[in-house]
């Protein structure tokens, strides 16, 4: 009798999947839906023209994001899957739709951003629209309204993995944005903060913790929009440097740093641009417990240097503590007190009081963090980190040890680096393009380590030097530097996104997309070459 019952739920399964495989195999492929010029006029003399036929259009089981404005429909091609350029083709929209491309998918049209013309039709009207394919991942977000920079926003998070080895293809989620920046918010395209969540049983929104990309697996994600980098590269090369060389260089085995991907956003559904995605920097990231007796991350949101931290609340507003108020505002502002800084004023009097006792100083770091970072910033012209005596957009980690506060740092906020400064004129975008020369240096001139470097020059000297040419003979070799840059080079240039990007936004800061990286890349060679030098002389000059 079992067996008997069995048989027609077998054939019932059967028959479901092949009517699910019947409707995927049947569909055509790109190449057999190819129109020519004939075709297309023959539509315009029997077709009104229909702007709002837009369905939704898939290629293989990718459901591709649509700039309603513009009729651009985008295309993330799958690492690596043969049919890449030729997907299987399907429509969704009531009645009888139909779909003609006007040209193949190539390589070139890829690399070039030539975006392909093709068809929407049924028996009564067509639409006009155009394809744009990419080798970048794609996100879209949809908001009930525009975003203005005053607000935060409900919103719904789509993302197409495109990666060869990625274990889920498409990440959804609820959540909120917001934009994020200070002067980078004042420009057009502008950075955005968001939060994924999603509805609790008892229908109240909760944190939705996703792994993007494969990176770590979070709530919080930040997209940067890299508006002032003529070539969009120079925050997300250096995260990505101090990731593969110095981020677990300390003795905590604290990971003091995070690292970007590439991705193109749709906003609304209007194409946004070229953006670069990454979890923030906070508690999780470095591996803080939440004790804010014994541990703390603090990021320095402003200019501020030895004499600028006192002990009175009042006195280190430019300091925010992150991810870790007492309590927030019933909107969820965070609210601070004087004790979320205790151990930040305790870690700064301490070195105002012992200033000159060099086994105090010694103890307040962690010694390779110190080289480490102080050798970073040199190497990448942090300019926009540091001002005579001040730092500034930068984390410090604080973790008591045997009643000792040790402090570490970890880079933040580096798109004026690699030649470019920061100046006043909001026409410039703010940015001086290769103000600075691969000969010139930023150095750190203030804390811990300045001052144990100034007390003891040929020690601290001698280990500086020592560092960077260890770090010369790995992860900061030529042979590693150069594959960064050329692999950044294919994903900015030869996706099309940055000619995307410089159409999207004209005024933004742009170099010749022909020439790709190759200032960039010339510049970095030249600024090693300036640094083999000195750090390979006796590196007296630090202190002169």
């Amino acid at each position: 009798m079992r067996f008997r019952l069995q048989i027609p739920l077998f054939f019932i399964s059967l028959a479901f999947f092949l009517l699910g495989a019947s409707r995927y195999f049947l569909r055509p492929r790109y190449s057999e839906c190819l129109v020519d010029s004939a075709f297309l006029a023959g539509l315009a003399d029997t077709r009104s023209e229909d702007k709002t036929l837009l369905p939704d259009l898939w290629f293989g089981e990718e459901k591709l994001f649509c700039d309603e404005k513009t009729g651009t429909y985008y295309y993330s091609l799958i690492e690596g899957d043969k049919n890449a350029f030729d997907p299987v083709v399907g429509l969704s929209k009531s009645g009888k739709v139909d779909v003609g491309f006007t040209e193949q998918i190539t390589d070139e049209s890829l690399k070039s951003n030539h975006a392909i013309p093709f068809v929407i039709y049924t028996n009564e009207s067509f639409c006009r629209c155009q394809l744009s394919c990419t080798t970048l991942p794609l996100i879209t977000i949809a908001c009930d309204s525009d975003i203005n920079k005053e607000t935060t926003y409900d919103m719904y998070f789509s993302l197409f993995d495109n990666r060869k080895d990625a274990l889920q293809r498409v990440t959804n989620s609820e959540g909120t944005i917001h934009t994020r920046g200070v002067t980078s918010s004042a420009f057009p395209k502008y950075g955005l903060k968001i939060s994924l969540k999603m509805k609790s049983l008892g229908g109240n929104l909760r944190s939705n913790p996703q792994s993007l990309l494969g990176m770590r697996q979070d709530d919080d994600w930040i997209l940067y929009a890299g508006y002032n980098d003529p070539e969009k590269i120079r925050n997300v090369f250096s995260m990505k440097l101090w990731h593969d060389s110095c981020a677990m260089d300390n003795r905590f085995n604290r990971f003091l740093g995070t690292e970007y991907k590439y991705v193109e956003v749709l906003l609304n559904g209007r194409y946004q641009g070229l953006y670069a995605i990454c979890p923030p920097i906070d508690e999780k990231q470095v591996g803080l417990n939440g004790n804010l007796q014994e541990q703390a991350l603090y990021k320095f949101g402003d200019f501020v240097g030895d004499e600028l931290i006192r002990n009175e609340f009042g006195g280190i507003e430019s300091v925010l503590v992150k991810h870790t108020p007492t309590s927030r505002t019933d909107d969820g502002n965070p609210i601070y007190i004087e004790s979320d800084y205790e151990l930040l004023t305790q870690y700064y009097d301490g070195f105002r009081e012992h200033n000159n006792d060099l086994d105090y100083l010694r103890q307040g770091i962690d010694l390779d963090n110190a080289l480490d970072f102080y050798l970073f910033i040199d190497l990448i012209l942090g300019s926009d980190n540091m001002e005579a005596d001040t730092i500034t957009n930068m984390y410090l980690v604080l973790q008591k040890e045997k009643e000792r506060l040790i402090g570490m740092f970890c880079p933040w906020d580096l798109d004026m680096s690699w030649g470019n400064e920061f100046n006043g004129d909001e026409s410039l975008n703010f940015t001086n393009v290769y103000g600075l020369q691969p000969d010139d240096h930023c150095f750190i001139s203030c804390g811990y380590f300045y001052r144990l470097l100034k007390l003891n020059p040929q020690e601290y000297e001698g280990l500086l030097k020592e560092r960077y040419l260890t770090l010369r003979e790995s992860s900061w070799d030529n042979e590693h530097i150069m594959k960064l840059i050329d692999r950044y080079e294919a994903d900015i240039y030869d996706s099309g996104a940055y000619q995307r990007d410089m159409e999207r936004w004209p005024e933004g800061t742009f170099s010749n997309p022909e020439e790709k990286l190759s200032r960039f890349r010339r510049f970095v060679s030249d600024r090693l070459e300036a640094l083999d030098s000195f750090y390979g002389d006796a590196c007296s000059r630090i202190m002169n």
